[in-house]
């Protein structure tokens, strides 16, 4: 049976442990500094400076970043120095995943979400529960696709874009990286990127560094 070390331990890490019971993967630990020594039970806990050694005590084990926030999710995959096959990809089984999906390392697909045909999502994405990828489109690395957020036909978001809750793309609109878009946000033309975008339509509100 596949083990499964995770990093972070808030409330999207506690859907990651659900979606690795519903695939059958052992959780072996996780680190998280909110922890300042390792408490040893059926999973271990141990502050984050320990992730080197228990991926050493877990050979097998593969890895998932479990931090919603996208910069900090990229700083600290930037600061693991691990090869790409020590990274986990998780895929809830009622997820729906078309032909010709590309899934990159560390993303996880959590329950109900659709990705369909020649949907490509990049290292690192979080297509949360019931979020919809129409077919052709483009999800850049460390994006977060909210509940319901909802992608038409050949759109796209670049690195560290977060769709809100409920959030629409029309077919073939293109979001900047690192923009968020507002929860219900309609967005019918391009955003650029590093911005917040609310309302329907979507209208850039302000620039974030």
């Amino acid at each position: 049976m596949k083990q499964l070390i995770i990093v972070g331990d808030g409330g999207h890490s506690q859907v990651i442990q659900d979606i690795a019971k519903a695939n059958e993967l052992t959780v072996v630990a996780i680190v998280d500094d909110l922890y300042d020594k390792p408490r040893h039970g059926a999973i271990v806990r141990a502050p984050f400076i320990m992730l080197e050694e228990m991926l050493v005590s877990y050979p097998n084990s593969v890895i998932v970043v479990a931090i919603g926030d996208n910069q900090i999710r990229k700083r600290i995959v930037d600061g693991i120095e691990i090869g790409e096959e020590r990274y986990g990809t998780l895929i809830h089984p009622s997820a729906v995943i078309g032909t010709n999906v590309t899934i990159g390392v560390g993303t996880v697909v959590m329950a109900n979400a659709v990705l369909n045909a020649r949907a490509t999502i990049g290292r690192h994405v979080i297509v949360n529960t019931g979020a919809i990828v129409e077919h052709d489109c483009c999800v850049g690395d460390f994006a977060h696709l909210s509940p319901q957020a909802a992608m038409a036909g050949a759109a796209k978001v670049d690195e560290g874009t977060h769709l809100g809750t409920g959030s629409v793309l029309i077919p073939k609109v293109h979001v900047g990286a690192w923009t968020t878009v507002g929860a219900g946000a309609v967005a019918t033309k391009h955003i650029p990127q590093r911005c917040t975008a609310v309302g329907v339509p979507a209208r850039s509100i302000k620039s974030v560094d």
